[in-house]
């Protein structure tokens, strides 16, 4: 953790600059930057301040997305827009972190509009539904006009221990069966 020029505080660090930005700061001054936590700048601080996806400089043409990877924003869409249409909405991944681009409706920070706007009008940006598995109601098919009730059962089972050849006898557990 440490305090940007705003004198926020923030654990993001810019690589380029080797200071502690808040998303303010990101989204003024290091448009173009390698942004990430200050833990990962410890761990790993040499960086390809090139696009990921097509290996070249960024340019003012780029978008960060919510989880502050960088791409051109051609890229990121051809990327996208490359996926299978079966894909699930949780499928359109960041290709380096796997954090979806998306933003949650609940995220509210300016680089989560920024994405939004970005990609609204691409095909697997707009909300779709999951599928669901439906399951019908159960039909009633018993001709003696009796339905089936559930009772309890007590039974047990017996287990043999590798290390110790006796046999153990597990408590009993209930088990529910269907009586016609």
């Amino acid at each position: 953790m440490g305090l940007c020029k705003c004198r926020n505080v923030t654990n993001q660090f810019c690589f380029q600059h080797k200071k502690n930005v808040c998303e303010t700061c990101i989204i003024t001054d290091h448009q173009l930057c390698i942004v990430k936590s200050y833990l990962s700048w410890l761990q790993d601080s040499e960086t390809d301040p090139n696009c990921t996806l097509c290996k070249k400089p960024f340019t003012n043409d780029s978008i960060r997305l919510v989880c502050l990877d960088l791409f051109h924003t051609d890229c990121i869409k051809r990327h996208l827009n490359s996926l299978d249409k079966t894909t699930t909405s949780k499928g359109f991944c960041c290709p380096i972190c796997k954090i979806p681009v998306m933003p949650m409706q609940s995220q509210t920070s300016s680089i989560a509009n920024n994405v939004r706007q970005v990609f609204m009008n691409e095909w697997w940006a707009k909300s779709r539904p999951e599928k669901e598995i439906v399951i019908p109601p159960p039909v009633n098919n018993y001709s003696s006009g009796i339905a089936p009730t559930m009772q309890k059962k007590q039974s047990s089972s017996i287990r043999i221990d590798p290390d110790d050849a006796s046999y153990k006898q597990q408590q009993p557990r209930e088990e529910q069966r269907l009586v016609y």
